[in-house]
C-alpha cells in the first residue's frame, strides 16, 4: 500500500472468522498496513468487514505491537475491539481474548473468552459472565468516505457494564 508523507509502513496479521448461515471461514494474511504516527493504522476497506465478521489484527509499529479485533455485528456498525486481558489477570498473551465462533452461551453464538478467569463476552465486547468488571475497552474507529477503515490506536476508551446482559 502506498503511504504519504510520515507514513511508515507496519506489518499486521489478520484472522478473519465470518459467521453467517452456519458457514465459517478461516484464514489467516500477512500483509503491509499503514501506520501513521504509531496513533493510527489503516485495516483496509471496510467490504474487508463483512456483517457478522470478527477480525484479528496486529499492528507492529515503533517499538512495540498491538492486538486488537475489529468486528462487525450483523446489523451493527464497525467496532474495534481491544485484545487486552479484562479480567483482572495479569497482562500478557496468556491472558488476550479468543474469539470462539463457534462457541454458544445462553442463546448466543460465537463468544470472546479470556481464558485466565473464563469471562465471556459477546461480538460487541459486551460481557455475558465471568468475574469481569467492565465489558472489552473500544478504540475510535473511523470509515473514511473512501470507505477506508483507521483505527486510532491512542484513543482506547474504557467501557463499563452497561451493556452486559
Amino acid at each position: 500500500m502506498p503511504g504519504g508523507p510520515g507514513v511508515g509502513r507496519g506489518r499486521a496479521l489478520l484472522l478473519v472468522v465470518l459467521v453467517g448461515g452456519g458457514a465459517l471461514l478461516v484464514g489467516a494474511i500477512a500483509s503491509g498496513f499503514e501506520a501513521g504516527d504509531s496513533s493510527e493504522a489503516v485495516a483496509g476497506h471496510i467490504d474487508n468487514f463483512p456483517p457478522g465478521s470478527v477480525t484479528l489484527l496486529r499492528v507492529e509499529s515503533g517499538p512495540g505491537s498491538t492486538d486488537l479485533y475489529i468486528t462487525r455485528p450483523l446489523g451493527g456498525e464497525l467496532l474495534a475491539l481491544s485484545r487486552a486481558a479484562f479480567a483482572g489477570g495479569p497482562p500478557g498473551a496468556a491472558c488476550a481474548t479468543v474469539w470462539r465462533p463457534d462457541e454458544e452461551f445462553e442463546g448466543t453464538s460465537g463468544l470472546f473468552r479470556e481464558p485466565c478467569r473464563g469471562a465471556r463476552y459477546d461480538i460487541e465486547g459486551r460481557m455475558l459472565s465471568g468475574p469481569a468488571a467492565r465489558d472489552i475497552d473500544r478504540y475510535r474507529v473511523e470509515v473514511r468516505s473512501d470507505g477506508i477503515v483507521v483505527v486510532d490506536l491512542v484513543d482506547l476508551r474504557r467501557q463499563d457494564r452497561g451493556g452486559a446482559r
